[in-house]
């Protein structure tokens, strides 16, 4: 029976993975994640993109606001990991006139399956997906590799 369903949530996150390019939403945290699903899915997201864009010489300028709890974590953890990060105000300008200079970031969080999440981010024009799956401690861990798409 649990072999069951650890196939049938990969399979559906499978089929959400290759269908991230196919689906045009506004950004944001769709997902009903907890705060501790959510901060270790953004320290698992801020972990790859250290890999890809190096602390300390990024900018990252963000697409959207970025309120929620996956968002708040995210812009938080690029800070604590040296990145500049320009955010933006309630209008939906960005705070800086400096907004341009920087690589832009944009998330979405959706929930795939019941305890199946899925992180995609924007930056620039790179998209990158990973699922996490929730487990029994609240957090949510990687249930596949990073995918990336150009």
């Amino acid at each position: 029976m649990k072999a069951a369903m650890k196939l049938t949530s990969a399979m559906v996150l499978a089929a959400s993975l290759l269908m991230t390019g196919c689906v045009s939403s506004g950004y944001g945290n769709y997902s009903n994640a907890s705060m501790f699903a959510s901060t270790s899915m953004a320290d698992n997201t801020v972990a790859h993109l250290a890999a890809l864009y190096p602390p300390g010489r990024t900018t990252f300028t963000m697409k959207q606001p970025a309120k929620d709890q996956f968002g708040s974590a995210l812009v938080q953890r690029l800070r604590s990991r040296g990145y500049a990060v320009i955010e933006f105000t309630k209008d939906g300008k960005p705070q800086s006139t400096l907004a341009n200079s920087g690589t832009t970031l944009g998330y979405v969080v959706n929930t795939v399956a019941p305890n199946l999440y899925q992180v995609t981010t924007y930056v620039g024009g790179v998209t990158l997906s990973r699922g996490f799956a929730l487990a029994t401690d609240g957090k949510a861990y990687p249930a596949g590799p990073w995918t990336r798409e150009e």
